[in-house]
């Protein structure tokens, strides 16, 4: 929500007019020393800790530092706001172990640039549209795999081609939509950004990959829980074995609906049987390890298991995008191919596309592009001074301009509900005209440093 770092005044004053006794806890509170005083969700319970919350040392943050996770996972889960699982609490404490940033640093990927053709205000009209319309598409779906009724796969033909169609035109309008999560609708959205993510990932790797196969196994990936119990995908507390053998047959199941299909082909079902395998043999459902995996379901795994992490669910909290990159990170070469989540991350970024940062000179900003050669430092537009008042001229800037050119550095993402700002309006402003001449003007920059 807000990061105070300078202990700015008037901002201590925002956050006490917005805070009461009884009222949770809107993010996590800690000292910039690394003490956890509330985490989200906390009830205010005293007049004492709402006064504890004014003091200049006190940080207000949706992103927690990794080493204070376990404890936010342990309070809330003993408050009962969330139900701590052996795999969540094993996930917390890996975070908690990774260094913030630092092996970025020196990731750069070359990758090829698809120029757009339309402006992002333009497709983000159309796909609004098209998320709306695959969004209803899955609902109707699954309620016709419930009642065993045989599905026709030419609409996900259709809705595949045209999200490879959008990807083409602008894919930054189409891949700021993912970041607009809830839970209550996770079942669809989730199939629909694990779709988008696979496209964005494949379309950069390998040019013999059939996109529209990929896209409809992604698409369809998680079709097997429909005969799951609702209760159980919704449960809050840890599963027991036998619930956990009942989640573990999803991709099998999953299989044989697709098989039953009009429009089926062999090929969509490597995405569908093989995105919970794992390079190092410990996925399932058939413990399939390295070359045994498709690559197609190397694609889907990590575009899944990112949106699922950077998703809030009932049994736990969302991890921000940075921290759900870190762990993809780590595990790379281990349960997920190397070299495909290098380039995930240099696609996606560290602070994807539409996420609205902190910057270490207080000041708010809007992603806008990624950089593969630099992924911690993205273009961004700068919206706010450090007081939080909206500039009247936004500025855009590349923070991968030399350092003696550029001192800014993200510190971590915010809220933009909070700030009530309008992220898609100040991306629409921008055009790609702009963003290229940016790109240029850094880039001869850069190799006038070099060459000195």
């Amino acid at each position: 929500m807000i990061a105070s770092e300078k202990g700015n005044i008037d901002r201590y004053q925002l956050i006490r007019e917005r805070l009461r006794i009884g009222q949770a806890m809107p993010c996590h509170a800690f000292t910039r020393y690394g003490v956890l005083l509330l985490a989200q969700g906390e009830i205010l319970t005293t007049p004492t800790q709402l006064d504890r919350l004014s003091y200049p040392d006190v940080i207000f943050s949706n992103e927690p530092p990794p080493v204070l996770v376990p404890a936010i996972l342990e309070r809330q889960a003993n408050l009962g706001i969330i139900e701590n699982s052996p795999i969540d609490s094993q996930l917390a404490e890996e975070m908690a172990a990774l260094p913030v940033g630092k092996e970025f640093e020196e990731q750069s990927i070359e990758l090829k640039e698809f120029a757009p053709t339309a402006s992002f205000a333009e497709e983000l009209v159309a796909v609004r549209e098209l998320y709306q319309d695959t969004a209803y598409y899955i609902v109707d779906l699954l309620a016709q795999v419930r009642v065993g009724k045989p599905i026709d796969l030419y609409e996900t033909t259709t809705l595949v081609s045209r999200m490879l169609d959008s990807l083409q035109r602008n894919a930054r309008a189409l891949t700021s939509l993912v970041r607009l999560k809830d839970m209550d609708t996770y079942t669809f959205t989730h199939s629909i950004n694990t779709c988008i993510f696979s496209l964005m990932l494949a379309r950069h790797v390998n040019p013999k990959i059939d996109l529209n196969v990929l896209g409809i196994g992604a698409l369809l990936h998680d079709i097997g829980k429909t005969f799951l119990p609702p209760d159980l995908l919704s449960k809050e507390d840890s599963l027991t074995q036998s619930e956990w053998e009942l989640i573990r047959m999803h991709p099998e199941a999953g299989v044989d609906v697709i098989k039953q299909a009009k429009g089926y082909q062999k090929e969509y079902l490597d995405a569908i049987l093989q995105h919970h395998e794992r390079l190092d043999g410990t996925g399932y459902p058939s413990q399939l390890g390295g070359e045994g995996i498709a690559f197609m379901s190397r694609i889907v795994s990590i575009a899944d298991v990112y949106d699922a992490m950077t998703s809030e669910r009932p049994y736990r909290a969302s991890f921000s995008p940075p921290m759900a990159m870190r762990w993809l990170n780590s595990h790379a070469g281990v349960l997920f191919d190397l070299e495909l989540v290098r380039t995930f991350i240099a696609v996606i970024g560290i602070f994807p596309v539409a996420s609205l940062a902190r910057l270490n000179t207080g000041e708010l900003a809007i992603v806008v592009k990624v950089n593969p050669q630099a992924v911690l430092k993205p273009v961004i537009l700068v919206v706010s001074d450090a007081d939080g008042s909206p500039l009247f001229e936004p500025k855009l800037i590349n923070l991968a301009l030399p350092p003696f050119l550029n001192s800014k550095e993200i510190l971590g993402l915010e809220d933009p509900h909070f700030f009530k700002i309008d992220v898609d309006k100040y991306l629409a402003s921008v055009s790609e005209e702009r963003i290229a001449e940016l790109e240029s003007e850094s880039l001869t920059i850069s190799t006038l440093d070099i060459l000195a």
